[in-house]
């Protein structure tokens, strides 16, 4: 790259003019570095006016994809929830229900947190991938 003034003409056009090199590197775009997930707000009520709460995930990196499954502790599946293309933290707001829109019942529930990396189509990364576990208490008043 070169650059000169409005003097850079003639015998002196030399001093007038001036050249730089810029050197840069193409690297990968950033990984999924980890997770961490929590619900607030921790126990949380399935029932009445302010059920429900937001689930937190945490996935230092680049643009994420999240699928957040809820359990019984039996394992039956309760609920699945989702979010695209987020960046470094997903809030994912949760209404206390199940997927038959009823409420759940007093005790402990267990979620999994599956974090992607985002490709570019957006479709979530095979190669970009981690996991993170949790649980809540579900108390109705």
């Amino acid at each position: 790259m070169s650059a000169a003034d409005n003097l850079a003409t003639g015998f002196s056009a030399a001093s007038h003019r001036s050249s730089a090199t810029i050197d840069f590197q193409v690297v990968a775009a950033a990984h999924v570095a980890g997770a961490r997930a929590y619900l607030m707000p921790d126990p949380l009520s399935s029932t009445g006016a302010g059920r429900g709460g937001q689930f937190v995930v945490d996935a230092p990196g680049d643009r994420i994809n999240v699928l957040l499954r809820i359990y019984t502790v039996s394992g039956k599946l309760v609920r699945t929830l989702r979010a695209f293309d987020g960046l470094n933290q997903v809030q994912l707001p949760w209404d206390g229900l199940d997927d038959e829109r009823d409420p759940l019942a007093n005790g402990v529930y267990l979620f999994k947190v599956n974090v992607n990396g985002r490709e570019a189509d957006g479709r979530s990364s095979p190669r970009e991938h981690v996991t993170t576990e949790g649980r809540f208490v579900v108390l109705n008043r």
